[in-house]
């Protein structure tokens, strides 16, 4: 309250305003320059919400972060580290209902920035990006909140590998509860020929697809 009422007082020595564009990136963001008896000057500069960025109101997600990254599964990205995550299903009470399967997080999530070996559990909201002809990206995730924090005392984040199913009953580790690795299931020798093991391509995907959140 007393910053507001500094502000307010010295408001009432403006001489002079103005609305201008910042020169910070083409879109030239509009700021507002007021000037004072005392020659002094403030310019407010203006930051876009989500909602005009994306130009909608967005999903509402939760995803629980492994403390630990990961190698990104993707071909073009495997040289380079991951987060981990799973989606977290709450009903209208706040109850949790159900944790998803672990898979790699390709890109990042506005406005959140990653301790490895703290696990946590966000809030976020997710747009549709409207042109992805230059990105292979399909969405953008800009956190909302912060739900849950803790530090793990685990040093391996749950591994999720392309073709594998994250399902198994789980084991306890500092109190989180990790799903256990399935190993890939192998089909019956067919007549005449060795066994053909399975590609790990679910049910409605293509073969060499890359499974994860884009």
């Amino acid at each position: 309250m007393q910053y507001e009422q500094a502000v307010a007082h010295r408001l009432r020595d403006v001489t002079n305003w103005a609305i201008t564009r910042t020169p910070q990136g083409s879109a030239g963001q509009p700021a507002l320059t007021l000037r004072f008896k005392d020659d002094a000057q403030w310019v407010l500069s203006a930051t876009p919400t989500a909602k005009h960025t994306y130009g909608g109101d967005g999903e509402t997600m939760f995803l629980e972060i492994a403390p630990q990254t990961i190698q990104c599964a993707d071909p073009v990205t495997s040289a380079q580290q991951c987060l981990s995550v799973r989606t977290v299903q709450y009903d209208a009470s706040g109850i949790q209902q159900s944790r998803g399967e672990w898979q790699p997080f390709y890109g990042t999530i506005d406005g959140y920035q990653h301790n490895e070996g703290v696990r946590n559990i966000v809030r976020i909201k997710r747009y549709p990006l409207r042109d992805t002809s230059t990105s292979a990206a399909r969405h953008a995730y800009v956190l909302d909140t912060i739900v849950e924090s803790e530090a793990a005392n685990s040093t391996q984040a749950p591994a999720v590998q392309p073709g594998t199913q994250n399902n198994a009953q789980p084991t306890t580790q500092s109190g989180t509860h990790w799903p256990m690795q399935q190993q890939p299931m192998q089909q019956p020798t067919q007549p005449g020929g060795p066994a053909t093991p399975q590609s790990g391509v679910q049910p409605g995907t293509q073969p060499g697809a890359t499974h994860g959140i884009q």
